[in-house]
Order: C-alpha cells, then structure tokens, then sequence
C-alpha cells in the first residue's frame, strides 16, 4: 500500500463523513488537518499499510504532539487539542476496521490525557464599551465593522454564523435574526433595539458602497469585492479593533462568551441562554454558571467589609 493509497483511503474517509454523517465543512476540515499530520507521521516512519500500524504506533503519535514548533518557537498543545486528534484517530481507526481494510481496531486502549477545564476568557461590560466606542465612523468599513462586533456581542454568534448571516435572515422590525448553526440546526435570536437601529443604517447608507459587479448573494457583510466576508476577515477585524484594550488574546469567540456571561450576570434562565447559543446539551452551557459564581466572589470580596 504505497503512500498516495494511504491517502486515497482518508480522503474516502472524509466523504463518508460528508455524505453519511453529515458533519459540517470546518468539522470535517479539521478532521481532515488531524489526519494529515496523523498521516506524515506515518510515512515518517515508512509505515506503507494502515495493516501494520500497531497501538505504539499511536502512542508514539500522541507523544509527538506535545510540544509543536511554532513561529520558530516550542509551544504546548493543550489536553483538548490532544484529545481532537485521538478523537479523530479512534474514529478513523474504527472505520477501517468496520470496512474491512485492517483485521483490528488498534486505537481502543489509547490513553487519553486527563482535560483541564478552563474557563473560556470574557470582556467586562466596560472593555466592550471601550472596544465599541474606539471605532471611529469615518468609512463605510468602518461601519460595517461595527455592525459586526456589535451582533456578535448582541446576539452570542459564532464566527461562521456571522459570515453567512443573509439579508433575509434579519427581522429588522421585530430586533430578531435567524442563524443556521452547528447540525444545520436553525434558531432565532433576539438583537438589541441599538445594534439592530445600527445594522438597518449599515444596510441602508453602507453596505451598497461594497457592492460589486459580482454576485454578492445576499450577505450581510461583504469583502472590498462585493462578495462574502470571509472567517480570516473577521478575525482581523476583532485584532484591529481590540487593539485599545491592549490585549492579544481576544477573539471573536470571546465576545460570544461575554455575550452569555453577561446574560447570566444578570439573571437570565439557563435555558433561555442555551437557546440563544444553540448548545444542543445544558452542560455546555452551565460553564456560565461558574464564571457568573467567579463574579459574584469578586463582588463579594470587593464590598464585603469581612471579604
């Protein structure tokens, strides 16, 4: 089995996933990124058939991820990132076992490394303040940039949701916006009464100002061609933009985190909160509850005259 087979064989691999499981295009591009490196390692070590590949083999694997070189640096995976890719060793493993193409699962027993679960990073009320009233409204990308930090913030939506948010998926009248999330599961989400106002004014005076002759297909938010803005745009956009707050380490989800926080701050229904990020299971949202517990002993110990 030469080197391109192995190849062949994940690439047919992925199309099960696209075609049978359905999972998602930036699921299945990461899965296609754990396996490549999966698969260099291999070659590496002139393993030419995925019928010699022993439980060592994987061990070895996992081994070599701890430490990845990085700007011409060392730099630690985290145990979750380690667990993506066993993740997706283990079910790519399965898969040739259950097509016949090796005679054994040898991912079963590999060790996992134990989770750490860190609360994800979130703004005070403040630092949005700060980062929303930095935008200076000079240009029409400058609008268009506000509008996006702006319902990211209102509204909690993950990045890919934010890019293919369309003309019609705006309820303009009644503040509500429809996104098509993770599973293609569809929700609608309330929007601020401002950034909504905001947004109307974005589409009205602005946004005809990116169109191009190129079909623009309906987006929201539109490039310097007239056609949809891309994930990397937007992470730009959030670097420029935080830049007054003096840290490196916002991203975009941050402000999908700050949205849920603040709303548990302030007294929101848990469900409500799961509704409104499109959390499939409360678990997931429940981590809101210990950043909101983390707030409230930071106001307990500020005020409290025995804290």
């Amino acid at each position: 089995m030469s080197a391109n087979t192995l190849t062949q064989i994940a690439k047919r691999y992925l199309l099960y996933l696209q075609l049978e499981r359905r999972l998602e295009v930036n699921t299945l591009n990461a899965r296609w990124y754990d396996l490549e490196r999966y698969l260099s390692f291999l070659y590496k070590n002139n393993i030419k058939s995925f019928g010699d590949i022993t439980s060592k083999n994987i061990d070895l694997f996992i081994s070599s991820l701890k430490f990845y070189q990085k700007y011409d640096r060392k730099t630690e995976y985290s145990s979750s990132t380690i667990n993506r890719y066993i993740s997706t060793i283990r079910s790519f493993h399965f898969y040739l076992f259950d097509n016949n193409i090796v005679e054994k699962d040898v991912s079963e027993k590999i060790h996992r490394p134990k989770s750490i679960n860190k609360l994800p990073s979130v703004l005070n009320v403040e630092e949005i303040n700060e980062i929303i009233d930095s935008i200076e409204l000079n240009r029409p990308i400058d609008y268009r940039d506000k509008a996006i930090i702006l319902i990211m913030y209102s509204s909690g939506l993950r990045i890919s949701e934010v890019v293919n948010i369309k003309l019609t998926d705006l309820n303009v009248n009644e503040s509500f916006i429809s996104v098509i999330g993770k599973g293609n599961k569809q929700r609608i989400i309330p929007v601020a009464n401002k950034t909504m106002n905001f947004i109307k004014s974005y589409i009205e005076n602005f946004r005809i100002k990116f169109l191009k002759k190129t079909n623009s297909r309906g987006y929201l938010f539109l490039n310097n061609r007239g056609t949809q803005i891309s994930r990397v745009s937007i992470w730009k956009i959030i670097k420029k933009h935080t830049l007054v707050l003096h840290n490196d380490n916002i991203t975009p989800h941050v402000f999908r985190h700050s949205f849920a926080t603040h709303l548990i701050e302030g007294g929101a229904d848990l469900r409500a909160v799961q509704m409104m990020l499109g959390h499939s299971d409360i678990s997931t949202t429940q981590i809101y509850t210990h950043l909101d517990t983390t707030y409230l002993k930071d106001v307990y110990t500020t005020y409290h005259p025995r804290g």
